[in-house]
């Protein structure tokens, strides 16, 4: 996306876009202004709990346990699918699917959710939407219920606009439709059976264009904020994280990325006093063992991983697996 913040602080786009659909076009600037000043405000009330929501660390994983890395692959991979692809019904059935797949999402909902925790005073809680007990079983919350908690999280602190993209473009017979498999194409139109309607072509068309000016927006204002740490950064700790108020951590830097974690700012001199040290990101096993070799280390190389594949992308598929077994390790 070509898009810029003016001297107002409006999201606009830098160029005429042609190409671009006109309803996903003005949808991603009235996205981005909707949910860009609660990045802001999170950011402004506390950046230590703002920047554990950007982490988003749930707990000691192993690498490839993202599902939002996970869910910005699935659209960079149906892209290049899309590309390949000219019959038009193959690309609405994609399309259907990727917007069962923007709805149930789980991470953004827990990102919007923990910034309005944060822009209330609070903290960056790991589980906002926690299972529903039903007999002895736990069901996952749905979309639509986690829309209505957000709702009234924004709202009370009158940052209903943040929620506005949600409720544009959830459909909950669509949704239901889809993932339930009782929905059919037919002359460009999309039938569902319960209820029993009919989306025109210009409808669906517009409610998948919203969805998809949805993840845009989400995603680039997402990374958007982790790009803007280019530099180590010191900055004072949540006062419910410390007893010591003049406790500062430091923010974690890749090369060519932006934040990847943050971590104490103890001296050394500090810490042989007694000082508890603490770290915590998403980093790769490299990094990781490049943290422990030097504990004040703030600065990380540009991603190796990324170089890798690029070389691994020119070769034979055999020899990649060969060679992707061999370094998996390292990595």
């Amino acid at each position: 996306m070509s898009v810029i913040k003016n001297k107002e602080g409006i999201w606009e786009w830098e160029a005429e876009r042609k190409r671009f659909n006109p309803v996903y076009k003005d949808s991603v600037i009235k996205y981005l202004n909707s949910l860009d000043p609660l990045f802001e405000r999170a950011k402004e009330t506390c950046e230590f709990e703002f920047i554990l929501t950007l982490l988003r660390v749930s707990g000691l994983q192993d690498p490839g346990w993202d599902s939002y890395e996970n869910t910005l692959e699935v659209f960079r991979c149906i892209s290049k699918i899309k590309n390949k692809v000219r019959e038009f019904k193959t690309i609405r059935h994609i399309y259907l699917l990727l917007y069962g797949h923007i709805l149930e999402a789980s991470e953004p909902y827990e990102i919007l959710a923990n910034l309005i925790n944060v822009v209330s005073g609070g903290r960056f809680i790991i589980d906002n939407f926690p299972d529903k007990s039903r007999g002895k079983y736990k069901i996952p919350q749905s979309p639509s219920e986690k829309i209505d908690k957000l709702k009234e999280m924004a709202n009370s602190l009158n940052l209903g606009q943040a929620i506005f993209p949600l409720e544009d473009i959830f459909d909950r017979e669509l949704r239901n439709a889809i993932f339930h498999s009782d929905y059919s194409l037919y002359n460009g139109e999309v039938r569902i059976r319960k209820p029993v309607k009919s989306y025109s072509h210009d409808e669906i068309n517009t409610i998948l264009n919203k969805a998809l000016a949805y993840h845009e927006a989400f995603s680039n204002l997402f990374f958007m904020y982790i790009r803007m740490y280019e530099e180590p950064k010191i900055i004072p700790v949540h006062p419910g994280f410390s007893n010591d108020p003049n406790e500062k951590a430091i923010t974690i830097i890749r090369k060519g990325y932006g934040l990847v974690g943050l971590k104490d700012k103890w001296s050394k001199e500090e810490l042989e006093m007694g000082h508890i040290p603490h770290r915590i990101g998403r980093f790769h096993r490299y990094e990781v063992k490049l943290l422990d070799g030097n504990r004040f280390l703030t600065i990380l190389p540009k991603d190796r991983i990324i170089r890798v594949n690029k070389y691994l992308k020119i070769l034979p598929n055999f020899l990649q697996k060969y060679i992707v077994r061999k370094i998996r390790n390292k990595f």
